[in-house]
């Protein structure tokens, strides 16, 4: 069985992929997936054979009775053995202590993401300066701690914006944003449709989508 891969493969050090990284979620009008959606496989690593094999057996059962029916299941499988040789290289990169501490910092901020945003805060619970946070969230997360928060916040604005009717100071509000101005030019920025287009975008999809079906 052959598959193709339409793009040159590119050789990276294990301890150089960013398995942090925050990833662009795209928007409804995105036509092609994100650039930054990339896939890592190992040339050399240890597996459990007991994980693959099934999934080998699987590929080539399928391929030894491919039809239109199950063609799409053999592309299928062939995903899920590729996620789990990526998982194995993950879990044989053993973090360094800066990957460690920008995954500590970004596990504080999800869960105080609606507070007031306080260096001095995020310094207590971790024990280290803000700068040298901000550096190693840059580095491995590719968000300083301010930029994180504000993209949790961007993120569950879009979720009330299309789940809700609730205006954009409440919005703004729930969101931990005081200013609803500020909000609605930092979503404008970020987004590049301004809260109000970009809800008035999803109801007509919404709408087009009703009238199809």
């Amino acid at each position: 069985m052959h598959f193709i891969h339409g793009h040159p493969a590119v050789h990276i050090r294990r301890e150089d992929i960013p398995w942090s990284n925050l990833l662009s979620k795209g928007t409804v009008e995105d036509i092609e997936p994100s650039p930054q959606q990339r896939m890592y496989l190992p040339k050399f690593a240890p597996f459990e054979v007991q994980t693959v094999e099934p999934m080998l057996r699987g590929l080539n059962d399928t391929h030894n009775r491919l039809n239109g029916e199950n063609a799409l299941q053999l592309h299928l499988l062939l995903t899920e053995l590729f996620a789990a040789l990526q998982a194995g290289c993950a879990r044989t990169s053993e973090p360094e202590p800066s990957v460690r501490l920008a995954q500590a910092a970004a596990s504080y901020l999800n869960e105080h993401w609606k507070e007031p945003f306080e260096r001095a805060a995020l310094e207590e619970k971790l024990h280290f300066q803000a700068s040298y946070i901000a550096r190693c969230m840059k580095r491995h997360i590719g968000k300083t701690p301010l930029q994180y928060v504000l993209h949790l916040r961007l993120e569950e604005a879009k979720k009330l914006l299309g789940g809700t009717v609730l205006g954009i100071s409440e919005i703004a509000e729930r969101v931990g944003i005081r200013d609803s101005n500020y909000m609605t030019r930092l979503f404008t920025a970020k987004v590049g449709m301004t809260p109000g287009a970009y809800r008035q975008m999803l109801r007509q999809k919404r709408d087009g989508e009703g009238r199809v079906t």
